[in-house]
């Protein structure tokens, strides 16, 4: 996913019912996980817009746990990741 379609993305989940985010938010979060470059528009601003239309409406009881785990697999990353670098 390039730049422009992480801001699109971004404005689609920032403008678009919160329902309406909710209910497609396991493939929202895989697209977010499979972008190639976050270096102009981070994939963390893309979890956080994701994460308030989550907290508003909630998503489909079978994907709770699915989109739990796709986000889970980011942050935890990012986090050894951190401590890894913070080590140095």
């Amino acid at each position: 996913m390039s730049t422009g379609n992480a801001l699109l993305l971004n404005s689609i989940m920032s403008s678009f019912r919160a329902s309406f985010v909710a209910a497609r938010a396991v493939d929202l979060a895989r697209r977010i996980r499979d972008m190639a470059d976050d270096s102009t528009f981070p994939r963390h601003l893309l979890y956080c817009s994701l994460g308030l239309c989550v907290a508003a409406a909630d998503p489909p009881d079978d994907q709770k746990l699915v989109l739990l785990n796709e986000v889970l697999s980011f942050c935890s990353f990012h986090y050894v990741v951190a401590l890894a670098v913070s080590d140095v």
